[in-house]
C-alpha cells in the first residue's frame, strides 16, 4: 500500500502528538528500526499497522494514506481541546 508522502505524515503525526519512535513502535508491536523504515518510506505500513496508527492519532486511515494535513491538525486540536477541557473541569471542582 503506497502512502502519499508517508514519511512526512507519519513523522508529523508522531512529533505533533509528542511520541517518540520507541513509543510508537512498541504500540505497533515492532522494533524501533522497523518503525523508522515506515517514516523514511523504506517499508510500507501494513494494513494492521495503519489501523493502529489511525486509532492512536484519532484520524482516519484514508487521511494518513493521503497525507491529509488538515485532518492531522484537526485531530491534534481535538486532543488538545479535550485535555484543556478536562483540566478546566478539574479546576472548577
Amino acid at each position: 500500500m503506497a502512502m502519499n508522502d508517508n514519511k512526512s505524515i507519519l513523522r508529523v503525526l508522531r512529533e505533533k502528538f509528542k511520541y517518540t519512535q520507541e513509543e510508537v513502535s512498541k504500540y505497533l508491536g515492532i522494533s524501533q528500526p522497523a518503525y523508522l523504515k515506515y517514516e523514511t518510506g523504506e517499508t510500507e505500513v501494513s494494513m494492521e499497522g495503519l489501523e493502529k496508527l489511525a486509532r492512536l492519532y484519532g484520524i482516519d486511515e484514508y487521511d494518513i494514506l493521503e497525507g491529509n494535513m488538515e485532518q492531522v491538525n484537526f485531530a491534534y486540536a481535538a486532543q488538545v481541546g479535550e485535555c484543556l477541557n478536562r483540566n478546566y473541569l478539574l479546576i472548577q471542582k
